[in-house]
């Protein structure tokens, strides 16, 4: 398995752009948790993703959050 990515910012754009590009980025993420129970929200999602991925990819897995 390949697991060296293509990073197309990589190189081609001053370390301060790349540093700034992933600061916004992250920025939004952040803002984009409106109400005090999203944060929960999304971690229980997360868990219930998980929990699907290993219950559909093994066998005798008992799911459990």
């Amino acid at each position: 398995m390949n697991t060296s990515y293509w990073d197309p910012l990589e190189g081609q754009l001053p370390d301060e752009y790349v540093i700034a590009t992933k600061k916004r980025e992250i920025s939004n993420i952040l803002k984009s948790y409106t109400g005090w129970y999203d944060p929960f929200a999304e971690m229980i999602q997360n868990a219930l993703d998980a929990v699907e991925r290993r219950f559909s990819s093994s066998d005798g897995y008992d799911p459990k959050i």
